[in-house]
């Protein structure tokens, strides 16, 4: 993906965004955003996995570090509770049930 519907972080790794209209008009830095939401994940994955965030690699695989389904639910309960509403079981399963 290139162009505007991409955007790269700081630490050169891609991450594939859709930009809307209303971010762009609200002057959002959307690096800034992207990191932030970064950090914020893998405070609650370090949480959840009991390892310390330092140690995750934003690169890697979450099956590197072990997770499972206990682990992916908690995970969907915490992001619920930072979003206020739940979120689709078809985006919380890697087997689409």
């Amino acid at each position: 993906m290139s162009g505007p519907d991409r955007a790269d972080g700081a630490d050169g790794f891609a991450h594939s965004v859709r930009r809307s209209e209303s971010t762009a008009d609200l002057g959002v830095d959307l690096q800034a955003l992207q990191e932030k939401v970064l950090r914020r994940f893998l405070a609650l994955f370090s949480k959840v996995a009991k390892i310390d965030a330092d140690r995750i690699d934003p690169e890697e695989a979450l099956e590197r570090y072990g997770i499972d389904s206990v682990m992916v639910s908690q995970l969907n309960l915490a992001l619920n509770g930072i979003f206020g509403e739940e979120i689709p079981r078809h985006c919380s399963s890697s087997t689409g049930r």
